[in-house]
């Protein structure tokens, strides 16, 4: 392998290429993370417009069906590949410290119903976590209505 003087890594949260093998294991809404696909599914049913993520690899990533709208590229000018996770979980901290060389031998709390009380209680002083808390529990509708005064929030993850 090549030395490299630098790197460039992006990773796209929440835009996934396709199940692991484990996906099963965890369920999304009541429902198996199994067709987990985000970026197949977009290319089959609208198309994915991505100039630059195609040349960059974006469609030499090996998947058992290539996606539809982004053709691999001859002479990709980055690399693209997709990760599977050797540590528990499923969340965008797990991958992520993962991706800088922590395997997480135990799965992170997920709180899809909103904090729990007892955190709400012990961070009540805490503006960073109550706007935190304020964005967990919004809608998609309220979401896409929000305007650049609210991008102004200091938010934690």
């Amino acid at each position: 392998m090549p030395k490299f003087n630098r790197i460039h890594l992006v990773v796209l949260d929440s835009v996934g290429i396709g199940a692991a093998p484990d996906a099963n294991n965890f369920v999304n809404a009541g429902v198996p993370d199994g067709a987990a696909d985000t970026l197949g599914h977009i290319s089959k049913a609208v198309g994915l417009d991505v100039p630059n993520m195609a040349k960059l690899g974006l469609g030499n990533i090996p998947r058992e069906t290539p996606l539809k709208t982004v053709p691999a590229e001859s002479n990709p000018t980055g690399y693209a590949t997709k990760l599977e996770e050797v540590s528990l979980g499923k969340d965008t901290m797990t991958g992520h410290w993962e991706i800088m060389g922590l395997n997480i031998t135990e799965p992170f709390d997920t709180f899809w119903n909103g904090f729990p009380e007892e955190i709400l209680t012990k961070s009540k002083n805490s503006q960073d976590v109550r706007s935190s808390v304020k964005l967990t529990n919004l809608t998609q509708e309220q979401l896409s209505s929000m305007t650049s005064d609210h991008a102004k929030w200091k938010l934690v993850s």
